[in-house]
């Protein structure tokens, strides 16, 4: 079977293989994510002589391959392996179609223990595509991004950032500089190169936050996305009280990011907070009790600021200038409806 990968045509060959000589391969992405948290490693252990048990012993706990297995039980194996000879011994790496090798591991354990002759022998091989010879670590991944990130079985948002992460961590051993690497990466998924260069930003704020749950990424998509938390987390000092607070949320992202929103809405909720005088929700329920999340307030509290900031080059404009008299009509304009808004809003507080 031929298949185009970036742009040049492969033929792979079509095979049958036994089950006991296929292997799972762990740096697929979707695999790499089942087994992130196995290991207290910022990366799992692929030297774990143990690996390919835990693997699959992680496999068999989840719904989803059990409601595979039952599928693939009834109907067959309709979609083929993607393998590639491994380097190592007389095995074959499953780059793609490795839960389904899982599921077909559980339909021929049943078969061997219920002794289901039909079973065992339509398990003990499975259909196979085979990768040529010297088919790279690039375009293994040109081949799992074209079907999983540009494609429409797409990955969660944890697998797509470390396929991307580790893309270009594979380009720059090629000795492509971090730029180039990024740049390459974005050009082969159709992305632009500063949202590659966010989900490996992502990646690193999990490692450096030593996260072993993978279904805490999209927390760090939004620390690394809000710009409150980017400035922060610039700053030993406050970088950990934002990790911290990742970790004892209970709650969904979303949550999160507007918690953050409100809570830097009061600077000094925003400050508590950051030396840990306050939780997130504390300092953000402050920030709503101080009415700092009113839509008006912040209007007005963000025009004021900018006054504030332009001042000095006002003061410094010259008479001469085209602007000088139609800023003066404005200030004087301002100046009356803020007199009368003043008055107003001290009525309503005398009563």
């Amino acid at each position: 079977m031929k298949r185009t990968i970036a742009g040049t045509e492969y033929q792979f060959e079509e095979t049958d293989i036994p089950i006991e000589k296929l292997r799972f391969w762990p740096e697929n992405p979707r695999i790499y994510a089942d087994i992130y948290s196995l290991y207290d490693e910022d990366t799992p252990d692929f030297t774990d002589p143990q690996l390919q048990e835990k693997i699959y012993s992680e496999l068999k706990k989840r719904n989803n391959i059990r409601e595979l297995r039952g599928q693939i039980e009834a109907s067959g194996l309709a979609d083929p392996l993607v393998v590639r000879k491994s380097d190592q011994d007389d095995t074959y790496d499953v780059l793609e179609g490795n839960r389904r090798l899982a599921a077909c591991k559980m339909v021929l354990e049943k078969g061997k223990s219920k002794k289901q002759t039909d079973l065992i022998k339509r398990f003990s091989s499975l259909p196979c595509e085979m990768a040529p010879e010297h088919f790279s670590e690039n375009h293994v991944f040109a081949l799992l991004g074209t079907w999983h990130i540009t494609g429409k079985l797409q990955w969660n948002p944890f697998a797509k950032a470390s396929y991307v992460k580790r893309r270009v961590e594979a380009l720059k051993k090629e000795g492509n500089s971090e730029d180039s690497a990024l740049d390459i990466t974005g050009k082969e998924l159709g992305e632009k190169k500063s949202t590659v260069k966010a989900l490996v930003e992502n990646i690193d704020l999990m490692k450096e936050a030593n996260e072993q749950d993978s279904g805490k990424y999209s927390f760090y998509e939004v620390l690394n996305s809000n710009r409150t938390t980017r400035k922060d987390l610039k700053n030993d000092d406050y970088k950990e009280q934002w990790f911290e607070a990742v970790r004892k949320w209970k709650g969904k992202a979303i949550d999160f990011r507007e918690t953050i929103k409100a809570a830097a809405k009061n600077q000094k909720a925003l400050d508590k907070f950051r030396a840990g005088k306050l939780t997130l929700i504390r300092a953000a329920e402050q920030a709503e009790n101080d009415g700092s999340t009113s839509v008006i307030y912040q209007r007005a509290n963000k025009f004021r600021r900018f006054i504030a900031d332009e001042k000095p080059r006002l003061k410094q404009l010259d008479v001469t200038d085209k602007s000088f008299k139609k800023l003066k009509y404005e200030f004087r304009v301002l100046k009356t409806l803020t007199t009368d808004i003043f008055s107003t809003l001290d009525k309503k507080k005398n009563g």
